[in-house]
């Protein structure tokens, strides 16, 4: 049967007008509490002759529930925010579609902006979200270790809390929100541990950019291993990068126009790590024959370049679907961890090897 088409009339003539829940409960010969009833998934029972009828009436007006009239009865909005450093790094990317996933499959939409790694921006796009009354914020990426812009975002944070937005966090967050994280500190621990048990002594760290909280922590692991294993720390083998490609790459170069002497390199994600092999390579620097080289994340590029990296694997999908659930359960009253800590595993490839004379 062909769908029905409702029409209005206006100063410019007959127009298509939006199907309501009236239209359709016009249709099916039913009350308006009975179609809304059928159409919200209600546990109210109906015989399955009238749902039936209330069903085909929708779809022969092709009926689209009104999220603003729904948002007003429920008190929620229907909508979870996510912002991201940036939403073109794969990281990232995995992170947002987990999250898109999990909001659709309990009927809720993702809002999700990029900050950029612009603390400034990071205010402006939370303060964005006051005009969609989230029902919750996901903060994706580490957090600048700024007073000032901590104390900017706390406010900000408070200005959606007090609206009932619930607030989640994807890394170690000093505004006191709850968080769904990897234990950066042990992932860069772990990444580091590996080379030296195969013997390396000499190992460079490509660190991200400074300030932030992913950074602090993977520095700070990369410290604990070679003071753990009695390496002196040498400032002079820590590079820092933005957390790209070319990141990685201009890191790689600046590491190598010093002069030093390393066997191993430590890269704060993949993506930068990719970016310092190519570096390697066109230095004329094998690897793993010359410099082994490990990274952190474990994207699914990481097992595809050449040679395939040594990663600390953890996935952002998890932290993503995590949060939503957390997100939710808190919606319903329920009492949410303040830190969950995800687990982590070491996958060894082909860009490390023992250290040989």
């Amino acid at each position: 049967m062909a769908r029905k088409r409702l029409l209005r009339r206006t100063g410019q003539g007959l127009v298509t007008r939006q199907v309501s829940i009236v239209d359709v409960a016009r249709e099916a010969r039913v009350s308006v509490a009975t179609a809304s009833r059928i159409l919200s998934n209600s546990d109210y029972p109906v015989s399955p002759e009238t749902r039936a009828r209330v069903l085909e009436a929708a779809r022969r007006l092709d009926y689209v529930p009104d999220a603003f009239a729904r948002a007003l009865v429920r008190r929620r909005t229907g909508i979870i925010a996510l912002t991201v450093h940036d939403i073109a790094d794969p990281y990232f990317a995995e992170i947002a579609r987990a999250v898109e996933d999990a909001c659709q499959a309990d009927g809720y939409r993702a809002l999700i902006c990029s900050t950029d790694r612009d603390p400034d921006k990071e205010i402006r796009v939370i303060r964005s979200f006051r005009a969609f009354r989230p029902d919750g914020l996901i903060l994706g990426g580490g957090c600048v270790e700024d007073p000032a812009h901590v104390e900017n975002l706390r406010r900000e944070i408070a200005s959606l809390t007090v609206r009932g937005t619930r607030v989640v966090a994807l890394s170690r967050h000093p505004t006191g929100v709850p968080m769904v994280r990897v234990d950066n500190v042990a992932v860069a621990r772990a990444a580091t541990e590996h080379v030296i048990s195969l013997g390396h002594r000499r190992i460079a760290c490509i660190c991200g950019q400074p300030n932030f909280t992913t950074s602090t922590d993977r520095f700070e692991g990369y410290r604990q291993a070679l003071a753990a294993h009695d390496i002196p720390f040498d400032p002079d083998l820590v590079v820092v990068g933005w957390y790209t490609w070319a990141g990685g790459y201009q890191a790689a170069r600046e590491l190598l126009a010093r002069g030093v002497d390393f066997s191993a390199l430590v890269a704060s994600t993949d993506i930068m790590a990719i970016g310092a092999l190519v570096a390697l390579r066109e230095a004329g620097i094998d690897v793993p024959d010359r410099v082994s080289l490990v990274s952190m994340n474990d994207l699914p590029i990481a097992s595809v370049v050449e040679p395939p990296l040594t990663a600390v694997s953890f996935r952002g999908r998890d932290l993503g679907a995590l949060a939503v659930r957390l997100i939710l359960d808190a919606l319903e009253g329920q009492e949410i961890p303040q830190d969950t800590v995800l687990g982590f595993e070491l996958k060894v490839r082909r860009s490390t090897r023992p250290l040989t004379d």
